[in-house]
Parts: C-alpha cells; structure tokens; sequence
C-alpha cells in the first residue's frame, strides 16, 4: 500500500508540473546538474517577485511569504519560538540569530509578533549581495539586519541560534558551510525543511524545476544521506529533536529512491559550549 501511495506521487508530479515542484536527474556533480538550469535564485525578477511579496507582509496585507507565495493566516514557526524562548533564559543581554539564506526577511517576517516576549533580539540574514543590498535599503530595522557572508556576520554580531531553513539542500558544498558555521560554537542549530534520502548511503544530486505560476526557475539540489548531515554535527553537537515535516514524500526514478523533508533541532555539548558562552551569552 505504501509503495502504490508513492507511485501515485510520482505520477501526480509528473502529469502537473505546473502545480508541483519536480525533481529530476542523478548527476556526478552540482556542475554537470547546474549546466541543465535556467534562471536561478539570484536572477533579477525572482528578487523582484520576493521583494513584492515581503512590502505586502510589512504592510500587514499578507501574514508572510515564502519564496514570493503569499499566504493570508498566521502560521507560527513554534519549534523555532520555542528555541528562543529557552535561550531567552540563559542569554541576559539579548538573543543573536543567524538566519542563512533568508531571503528578505522572511521568517523573521512571519514570526515577528511573537518576538514581543521574548526581549532584545537581533535577526541576522545572511544572503546574495543583491538580496543584501535590497534589504538594507527597504527592511532593514534594529532588529533585522543583512550580511553577504558568515564571517562579516559573526564579526558584527553575538550569535546565539543558527537557523537554516530550506537552504542546505541549494548550497554547492553544504558540508563545508556547515563545518565552517559550527565552528563558531553557537548554543544552538536548527535545521529546517531539509530534504534527506530514505535509507541512502550517498547523496543524490538533482534538479528542481519551480512551477511556472511561482516563477520560472530551476535549480540544482542536493538531496542528503541522513548519515552525512549527522556525521558533521555529532562530533559538537547533541540531536534534541528531531521530526519529519508535514509534506508529502518526494519520489525520484532512475534509480527508484523516496526522499522526506526533515528538521532538525541541535544543542552544543556542554563540554564544547564552555569557551563559546563568553563570546555569545556573556
């Protein structure tokens, strides 16, 4: 019953590609898949479309957006509310998030009214320097601020809390980003919405081909062995929650593989955070 539920997916993707995201390919390398793209993230009129999409959210005529789709209810991100909450307890002069590849903002966006109880807070994103420069002139406020790398982030701000939303799996070399993020030994990682490969021992390189009625684009993405994005945290990190997200799995052919979208919540050991809490929560 379970692999006839996942047939019907695959076929559903194919026949509507207009409604559904469809993932295809099993290249060597993040070259060979981009090589079979069109527009990508960083093109003009995607930011266009995002940079709409968040005016109408700040104004209060959509509750947020996400990769320029506007949605009209609330919907709170509670596992990351409640990371800041617990931290809230232990970081006294305010609480620093990181939020790679977050766009214009956008879950600081959507979650903003319920920042109120939590204090001082400062929202970092890390993103392409057009996506930069634009929120610096339109969004930027005391609170949410925007970065074109880690290190110009981490030499600006207290971090306390790494959010990584949906981004790992669109980055050339995520391990290596990875490594270099955890090296700054920050309380706290959530990763988000990160699509993982079913009972894989390697990752698979794909490419993602966006509806038409969101923008066109393709995209190239990885899709992770789950042994490889643990084997990077383990080492400094403990897993604390972990949950598979409410979508339907992603169903590949050529080889037949199901990949699920995955989140992740990680605490520095207590052995590794010594050296770390006098940077971030002094």
């Amino acid at each position: 019953m379970e692999k006839l539920k996942l047939i019907v997916i695959a076929m559903r993707d194919r026949l509507m590609p207009s409604r559904n995201n469809r993932y295809v390919g099993n290249f060597k390398s993040w070259e060979d898949a981009s090589q079979c793209c069109q527009k990508g993230y960083g093109d003009d009129v995607i930011l266009d479309k995002v940079r709409a999409a968040t005016h109408e959210v700040v104004a209060g005529r959509a509750a947020f957006e996400r990769d320029s789709v506007l949605f009209y209810h609330a919907e709170y991100n509670w596992p990351l509310l409640t990371a800041l909450w617990r931290l809230r307890a232990q970081c006294h002069n305010g609480i620093g998030v990181l939020d790679f590849g977050g766009a214009l903002g956008s879950t600081y966006w959507q979650n903003r009214k319920m920042f109120e109880g939590i204090g001082r807070l400062r929202w970092s994103v890390v993103e392409q320097p057009k996506t930069v420069a634009c929120g610096q002139k339109e969004f930027q406020n005391e609170q949410l601020v925007f970065y074109e790398s880690v290190d110009e982030c981490f030499a600006h701000e207290k971090i306390d809390l790494v959010f990584l939303g949906s981004v790992l799996n669109y980055i050339p070399d995520a391990q290596e980003l990875l490594r270099m993020i955890l090296a700054y030994g920050c309380d706290s990682v959530i990763v988000e919405r990160t699509v993982v490969l079913n009972k894989a021992v390697k990752d698979r390189i794909v490419v993602q081909h966006v509806p038409p009625s969101i923008y066109p684009a393709s995209y190239p993405l990885r899709l992770f062995s789950e042994a490889s994005i643990r084997a990077t945290f383990e080492s400094m990190y403990d897993l604390e929650v972990e949950m598979t997200d409410p979508f339907p799995p992603l169903v590949l052919l050529n080889p037949w593989q199901v990949a699920y979208s995955k989140s992740y919540f990680w605490r520095a050991k207590r052995g590794k955070q010594q050296d770390a809490d006098r940077n971030y929560c002094p």
